[in-house]
């Protein structure tokens, strides 16, 4: 989430910023469950099957907005990404 608040302004969409949303608690899922899981606590395999769940959310949130897009270029580009 830090990451993202420098460049949230540059976001000009709605799909964009909840696109970044997702992405971000995506990956503060997907780190946790792997420290909990390494460390063998009790936990770890929840958050990671939740990770898998938020990415499989978030892949299509970028499909969606990778399609919705009108410039051929960023939306080559949001569908490699996506």
């Amino acid at each position: 989430m830090i990451v993202l608040l420098p460049t949230a302004r540059l976001l000009k969409s709605g799909k964009d910023k909840t696109n970044g949303i997702v992405v971000a608690i995506t990956m503060i899922i997907i780190f946790t469950g792997d420290i909990l899981k390494t460390l063998h606590w009790p936990g770890g395999q929840i958050l990671l099957i939740a990770s898998n769940i938020s990415l499989l959310i978030s892949s299509i949130l970028m499909f969606i907005d990778a399609f919705s897009e009108v410039d051929k270029t960023k939306q080559s580009i949001k569908t490699l990404f996506g």
